[in-house]
């Protein structure tokens, strides 16, 4: 119903929709491809759009608007678009009616980082990129309203491509219970298949002996069939139907205990469990796929520092310093540093905006732009306007306004950004660029450490200060920082307008978006050459707090973590180093295309290189090496595409240590997932915060959602959801582990109860010539699973805690030694199926002298019932002592369940003992209790089962295995238990009165 009702307002919200020459308002629903919609400021575009038009600027050339992704990849920056001058001007509806349009696009696909088309306004040409492409489920902001075309709706939108239907999961615990009913269904049916077939026997050899019987003549297949009947129903105990309903109960408690829980809340929001059929799966995970922003960090980052020549400025230690610092220094420096600020201020795609008290905010897609802008502006320096064809800065007081000649943008082969600007009222003279990118790509494109000559007046600098720089670099590498290298070069005009012409015929290529964006980058290349080196930058991405800690955690429990991120490989490369996801001594092994681009024959290698490295690395307990997995999306959708490349990849990826994949879209990180569950049995845990993380939440079997910045769709589709990433470790050690103990003790100590119960009326049969005759009463037996042994697995599957909570937090190898043996397997469920059998056994047994003798009560006759009664005594009283034999946590919850659990089973005996014919049921049970209860044996015979059964068996096998087979919370226990000198004696005076009890019980009923 809920997604019912969230599709019908999806489909019905209303947009302003180009009709007949008129804006009329048209349901999402209604929206077809071609249609013309005008969106306002703060809407969500109900389609994927072709940008048309916007209001125009003042002081601004081109036609922009600025969109929010956060809902499409996560990301919460602006992100600026542009119209192309064909339909720039097609502002009004009249306009937009007298224009002949035609549209030329790919077919429709997921993919969110290429897209191209081709637009014929009357006939005239234009390309189409991602500048002029508007996602659906994005939001239009700082614009007041922009004309879009529809290029795909429904179905065929990105954002919907990208999506998986939400998967049915269930638990592992789950499929192993099914498997476990199945064979007790059909031991129940072999049971009575031997049953029935020793009635026939009986009937046709002691018919000639016991002439009653001969009244009741029938023929074998009625026998067989009236006595498989009678047994099915009599022995359905053994399949305790009750125990769904028990389990379902159990596990929304636990979800109830989760979201009480008060460490797991932050900034007044708690954790919200949305399924909680997967509770004890929380204690298993073996692999964890998370996503990077908004997950591990908070998405806020900070300039850290600088450097430039020899001089280093820490931001962080000295914040709003820097002109206190270069006023003592000599001013060829002071003109260095001016020009590497002048690189930050104009080289970036910051877009400006005021705060609620008039302050500038930059917004752009990149963090480490808004973090070096914002960085120098609370030093002082200033980026004041910006739009299409011109920046003004104001450097410590001084106004300068530039021209943008040429604008490079960044892209992944480059990893570079560069713009072309000339200053406004300067001396005539060449163009100046400014470039900044990763150091890998920008030093060896260094022909001088130092330009030797500034801005308008010479420095006289000749020395090379590269090696002072990449020394830099190492050091804020090695402190986990976000490093970025600045650098600059002189154009002149002829240089300049031959390279505009070539740049300009790239952006008209047409032939597929690689063809394009090759064009693009070959004719960048040809400019960004020779450049004199101005310095480095150190931005902090600011890791939530525990993030480290909690990865750690993990690694060391021996689960293997991955980073799916859609950022580029060196930002993932460094978060991989901030969160201890790798160290020093690991080996990266890079999955990526090369020069040569990204090729089956290039992926291959390096594939198989990897699997070299992998086999020649030492192995840990885990059987995972050293070796850190790189890897980005192009080279996966190869891997995708090719058997064998799959076959490799998967062998190395389960063998790593770790992995970092970058550049992915949303369905590839589903695809990761789903690659290794497919793989083997492994629980694997995804989590993510953005829209773009929903695809990998729902195809990870358990799902995991952060409470972040970047919308809730996450949070949504999740399974979990948590406020910070350091409440995974609390989420899955503390409470995934409670549930599981929980689970297994529920489900295993019902089968066991029922089975022990069954096992009773099974012997009974051997006894009775077959036929089906009840041992106990039927209402004892309708209420047995009912009222009398409800509340303890009840309370043991809600309350039920093996360890102590801060042990659970501190120490990974207890998480590991749950996942490595879970506490419900074919070995414990077995164990409790041979002690019910054995207990079922010694009791039948040792009361076999009283169905014989008909002794109870001296000797007088009180017939089966009462025999029953008895036996339904010890039944109870063994079952109820087994089930606080084995929990652990007492509280007075779980006193009570027990102590409330045999009083009602008194009151009900005692209430039933007085009701007879007509009542409830025949004179059956009138009176037996009263005459049971007359009898010492009765007291004798709970004595003895109480203490005879549970020191000799029970309490000695269980003290055995902890002792000889010790698991590793068992000896974190019995660390804790010598603490308390207390525990010893209590359980010694308990040893030593059981076997007091049990040997005048014997004395006395041997003698009796």
């Amino acid at each position: 119903l809920a997604r019912w009702r969230a599709d019908k307002w999806a489909n019905d919200q209303l947009h302003q929709v180009v009709k007949e020459g008129k804006l009329r308002d048209t349901k999402s629903q209604q929206i077809r491809v071609g249609d013309i919609i005008l969106i306002k400021k703060d809407e969500p575009f109900p389609a994927d759009l072709i940008f048309l038009s916007a209001p125009l600027v003042e002081g601004h050339h081109d036609v922009e608007c600025y969109i929010e992704t956060a809902n499409l990849d996560g990301e919460t920056a602006l992100k600026p678009k542009r119209a192309i001058d064909a339909t720039g001007h097609l502002n009004t509806v009249e306009a937009i009616m007298k224009t002949e349009i035609e549209v030329i696009a790919d077919p429709p696909n997921r993919s969110l980082v290429q897209w191209e088309g081709q637009m014929k306004v009357h006939g005239k040409e234009s390309p189409l990129s991602l500048k002029q492409f508007l996602f659906r489920g994005c939001v239009l902001r700082n614009t007041e309203w922009i004309l879009g075309a529809v290029c795909y709706a429904g179905k065929d939108t990105k954002m919907m491509r990208n999506l998986k239907a939400r998967p049915s999961k269930r638990s592992i615990m789950e499929k192993k219970l099914n498997n476990f009913i199945l064979f007790i269904f059909l031991l129940n049916v072999f049971m009575c298949f031997l049953l029935s077939l020793l009635a026939m026997i009986f009937k046709n050899v002691y018919t000639q002996y016991a002439w009653y019987i001969k009244y009741f003549d029938n023929s074998n297949a009625y026998v067989f069939f009236t006595t498989w009947l009678s047994f099915f129903l009599l022995l359905s105990y053994m399949i305790p139907i009750s125990l769904f309903v028990t389990i379902e109960i159990c596990k929304a408690s636990q979800a109830k205990l989760m979201q009480w829980d008060l460490k797991m809340f932050h900034n007044s929001r708690r954790m919200v469990v949305k399924s909680s059929s997967l509770n004890e799966d929380l204690g298993l995970i073996r692999y964890i796929f998370t996503d990077k922003t908004g997950t591990l960090t908070d998405n806020l980052m900070v300039l850290a520092g600088f450097s430039v020549m020899d001089f280093t400025h820490n931001d962080l230690v000295d914040p709003g310093k820097l002109n206190a610092e270069l006023q003592p220094r000599q001013q060829p420096l002071r003109e260095a540093v001016l020009d590497w600020i002048r690189c930050v201020l104009l080289c970036n795609t910051c877009v400006l905006s005021r705060d609620v008290n008039g302050n500038l905010l930059p917004e752009s897609q990149s963090q480490d732009e808004v973090a070096l802008v914002k960085g120098l502006m609370s030093n002082g320096y200033f980026l004041t306007n910006r739009n299409s064809r011109s920046m003004t800065l104001s450097l410590d007081g001084q106004v300068e306004e530039w021209t943008i000649e040429g604008l490079l943008e960044f892209d992944s082969d480059r990893k570079r950004m560069s713009i072309i600007v000339r200053k406004v009222g300067g001396a005539p003279g060449p163009m100046v660029m400014y470039t900044k990118g990763a150091d890998s790509t920008m030093l060896p494109l260094m022909e001088k450490g130092y330009h030797e000559f500034g801005l308008g007046q010479s420095s006289g600098l000749s020395q090379d200060y590269t090696p002072q720089i990449r020394s830099e670099l190492d050091r804020f590498s090695r402190l986990g920082l976000r490093t970025l290298v600045m650098a600059m070069r002189y154009v002149d005009l002829h240089e300049y307008t031959h390279w505009k012409q070539l740049y300009d015929a790239a952006n008209l290529t047409m032939g597929g978006g690689k063809a394009r964006q090759g064009k693009i980058t070959e004719a960048c290349t040809l400019i960004e050459k020779a450049f004199n080196l101005l310095g480095c930058s150190a931005i902090e991405d600011k890791l939530q707090d525990q993030v480290p800690e909690t990865i750690h955690f993990f690694m060391q429990a021996g689960v293997v973590v991955w980073m799916l991120t859609g950022d580029k490989m060196e930002t993932a490369v460094n978060i991989a180093g901030c969160a201890r996801l790798k160290d020093h001594e690991d080996r990266l092994c890079y999955i990526s295309g090369t020069t040569d681009g990204y090729t089956r024959e290039v992926i291959g290698e390096q594939l198989v290189r990897a699997k070299d490295w992998i086999n020649n690395t030492p192995q840990n307990a885990d059987g995972k090496c050293k070796v850190v997995l790189v890897m980005d999306g192009p080279a996966f959708a190869i891997i995708e595409e090719d058997r064998e490349l799959q076959e490799i990849f998967h062998y190395c990826a389960v063998r790593i240590k770790s992995a970092i994949c970058c550049r992915l879209e949303p369905l590839q990180k589903a695809h990761i997932v789903d690659m290794f569950q497919s793989g083997n049995k492994d629980v694997c845990l995804g989590i993510g915060d953005g829209a773009n993380d929903v695809s990998m939440i729902q195809s990870a079997r358990v799902g995991v959602g952060v409470m972040g910045l970047e919308g809730s769709q996450a949070e949504l589709a999740s399974d979990y959801a948590i406020p910070r990433f350091r409440h995974l470790v609390r989420l899955c050690a503390v409470h995934g582990r409670f549930s599981s103990v929980r689970n297994a003790f529920l489900i295993q100590y019902s089968f066991y109860k029922n089975n022990l119960f069954a096992f009773m009326q099974f012997y009974f049969g051997f006894y009775s010539g077959f036929s089906g005759q009840t041992l106990t009463d039927e209402w004892l037996m309708a209420n047995y699973n009912l009222l009398f042994t409800q509340l303890p697995p009840l309370v043991g599957g809600i309350f039920e805690k093996d360890i102590e909570e801060t042990d659970l937090e501190k120490d990974p190898l207890l998480f590991k030694s749950a996942r490595l043996k879970s506490p419900f397997n074919v070995l414990t469920a077995s164990m409790w199926m041979f002690i019910s059998t054995i207990h079922s056994i010694i009791i039948y047994y040792s009361c076999w002298p009283v169905l014989v003798n008909d002794d109870q009560n001296y000797y007088r006759s009180s017939g089966l019932r009462t025999a029953g009664l008895l036996i339904s005594n010890i039944v109870l009283t063994v079952v109820l002592s087994k089930a606080c034999l084995h929990l652990k946590y007492w509280t007075w919850i779980t006193f009570l369940s027990a102590a409330l659990s045999f009083a009602l089973y008194m009151m009900f005996v005692w209430v039933y003992n007085f009701f007879g014919k007509d009542v409830l049921t025949e004179w059956n049970f009138y009176y037996q209790a009263s005459v049971g209860f007359a009898d010492v044996k009765t007291y004798l015979y709970l004595i003895l089962y109480i203490f005879g059964i549970f020191t000799c068996l029970d309490y000695t096998f269980l003290v055995g295995q902890q002792t000889f087979l010790p698991t590793y919370a068992d000896v974190k226990m019995s660390l804790y238990k010598k603490k308390s000198p207390r525990s010893f004696i209590l359980r010694f005076i308990l040893m030593v009165g059981c076997l007091l009890a049990m040997l005048i019980a014997c004395i006395v009923l041997a003698v009796g």
